[in-house]
């Protein structure tokens, strides 16, 4: 993408792709083994996210500055 990076907007479904993926047991079988709605929703339910969806609990997010 280097001294092209405007493809990623103009044809993000064309030659503006970043990554490939290519699963070790063929498309077809690693789409099957995927979660349906409700299964990643369960998933979620243990994720800060789920349990704070507005941000608005506060927390600890540890050293912003990377010890400076």
């Amino acid at each position: 993408m280097k001294g092209s990076s405007d493809l990623i907007s103009n044809d993000p479904y064309g030659k503006g792709w970043l990554f490939r993926i290519a699963p070790e047991e063929g498309t077809k079988k690693a789409l099957k083994r995927l979660t349906d709605t409700a299964g990643y929703i369960e998933s979620l339910k243990g994720t800060e996210g789920f349990k704070n969806p507005e941000g608005l609990k506060g927390g600890c997010v540890g050293d912003l500055q990377g010890g400076l």
